[in-house]
């Protein structure tokens, strides 16, 4: 009986919060949790860009010169194209849902590079914390 009354408490304890303190961590972790998935959304709609990116490296043995082979670039507040290093990057803007006015222009930026049997590898930084980013970032 006391094994189940302890467990009673340890559940009430959690869903009750232990004190403020605990409280917080649970909204910051929370928050992370929602940037973090904004970012993988716009990760994963970038897809098509990255391949575009790659073949025609492969093919030309350069980047595209300009921004002009993909709309998502038009949008400058989201996303931006650096020609001379091949580089995508993806910024949480005005768009993004409210609570994130203070990242506005915090960013994830892919760089490719390739190795020499000619596999391309996309590394990764940002100017956000590491719980705010979508693995393997």
């Amino acid at each position: 009986m006391s094994m189940k009354l302890s467990k009673l408490f340890v559940i009430l304890f959690i869903l009750l919060g232990a004190n403020n303190y605990g409280n917080s961590q649970v909204y910051q972790a929370y928050q992370d949790y929602k940037i973090r998935k904004i970012m993988s959304d716009k990760i994963t709609s970038i897809g098509n860009e990255r391949i575009l990116i790659a073949e025609t490296h492969l093919i030309t043995g350069a980047y595209p010169v300009d921004d002009s082979f993909s709309e998502k670039f038009l949008k400058k507040k989201e996303f931006a194209y650096n020609p001379k290093k091949g580089q995508i990057i993806i910024f949480i803007s005005e768009k993004d849902p409210k609570g994130m006015s203070g990242l506005i222009g915090k960013n994830i930026t892919y760089t490719p590079s390739y190795n020499g049997s000619g596999l391309l590898n996309w590394t990764c930084e940002t100017t956000l914390k590491k719980t705010q980013v979508p693995y393997p970032c």
